[in-house]
């Protein structure tokens, strides 16, 4: 497969990932933390409110992405391990099995909830992505041998304002109206 060519034991990967998950979080949360602030202070201090809002939800937020991209990322790389090659499946086993290690704590039921949503979830995502990486040949093959045709095109021909035009005639027009005799065709 051409989209994965990563490496599947690379410890440098999870720290990468890790990191895109807490920035991802941190950039997505702001703006949600900020609006959720204003709606719920008082009218006197909505704006600085909502920055307060902001700079206390938004670190837990991005602590949470970037806890589950490293447990992504850390049993994708187990299973492309085990399984000696990288295909979606691990993609998929990885996204449901961070979100069940996270949901634990609730008890077995809402952890295999979430390992079935996040998997569907990861599925649909991964057959996207498959979906465009076979279509996209068959789409470039099909313009093979095909030239364009340059089509004419109507282009207005600008006239030069007078120095009498003043302000508004100059963004408004000179209240002519036009007959359609000063387009030229050109091809492009």
């Amino acid at each position: 497969m051409a989209g994965y060519n990563r490496a599947p034991n690379n410890t440098d990967r999870i720290l990468q990932e890790t990191g895109s998950g807490f920035a991802i979080g941190a950039l997505g949360s702001i703006p949600y933390h900020f609006f959720k602030g204003v709606r719920t202070m008082p009218r006197g201090s909505r704006i600085s409110g909502s920055f307060d809002y902001v700079r206390m939800r938004a670190p837990r937020t991005a602590g949470s992405f970037a806890v589950w991209m490293s447990l992504f990322s850390a049993v994708d790389c187990a299973a492309a391990y085990l399984r000696h090659k990288e295909d979606p499946w691990n993609t998929i086993v990885a996204g449901a099995s961070a979100s069940a290690i996270l949901a634990l704590r609730q008890g077995t039921g809402p952890a295999m909830k979430a390992a079935v949503t996040s998997g569907l979830l990861m599925a649909l995502g991964e057959g996207l992505m498959l979906f465009n990486e076979r279509e996209g040949p068959e789409l470039n093959n099909a313009n093979k041998g095909h030239v364009p045709v340059p089509i004419p095109v109507p282009i207005p021909v600008q006239e030069e304002a007078s120095s009498s035009s003043g302000f508004f005639q100059t963004w408004f027009g000179s209240g002519k109206k036009d007959d359609g005799s000063s387009y030229i065709l050109e091809g492009r």
